[in-house]
């Protein structure tokens, strides 16, 4: 993968789309590419919005905030949780912070708390509505976004089937997991499993 981006880098005076103008990497010599970088996705964050348990998007004289921690929401407050601006889930944000900085392509995946917190079918439809999303996403940038996939770890069988099932998502670079892995740490014989097959 990153000897297509290096060569899409050579190539990148044939870019023109509305997230680049002339000037776009005016301010250093190369363009940068950024491995790895957190977004949640636009329908993640209306499942976490909706949510009234931990983990959840709570919002607070206009402004969100992720509560991701038990007790995190004991007092509702500007303070509770952790902010959420749209630098964290609009992919136009993401894109102006690209062009800003001088990042031709960026690798996305979700962040804390992934789907760690949904089980069985719930977890294997929410994982291929978001994996969907995410190649969709990547599929109209142009080719700066690539995307590292989420799966349904408290679903197993689904986990697998889902990474099979990534490989049709020309987008779709890699999968991302969450230190507890499906419950019993990334050491467990599970993971491995995930490796096998990716």
């Amino acid at each position: 993968m990153l000897k297509q981006l290096a060569f899409k880098i050579r190539n990148i005076s044939k870019y023109n789309t509305k997230y680049m103008t002339i000037n776009t990497f005016s301010t250093f010599p190369t363009p940068c590419i950024d491995v790895h970088t957190h977004m949640y996705l636009p329908k993640y964050m209306d499942i976490m919005r909706k949510r009234t348990d931990v983990p959840k998007v709570l919002t607070i004289e206009g402004n969100d905030r992720l509560v991701i921690l038990p007790g995190e929401d004991d007092e509702i407050t500007t303070s509770t949780g952790r902010p959420i601006g749209k630098e964290y889930y609009s992919v136009d944000a993401k894109l102006a912070y690209m062009n800003n900085h001088n990042i031709s392509h960026s690798v996305i995946s979700l962040a804390n708390p992934w789907l760690d917190f949904l089980y069985g079918t719930e977890a294997e439809s929410v994982a291929q509505e978001l994996n969907d999303e995410l190649q969709s996403i990547c599929e109209s940038s142009n080719g700066r976004l690539y995307g590292f996939a989420t799966l349904p770890v408290k679903n197993m069988e689904a986990s697998i089937k889902e990474v099979k099932r990534l490989k049709s998502l020309s987008y779709i670079r890699g999968v991302i997991l969450g230190t507890p892995g499906a419950g019993m740490g990334l050491d467990h014989v599970c993971i491995y499993v995930y490796g096998i097959l990716c």
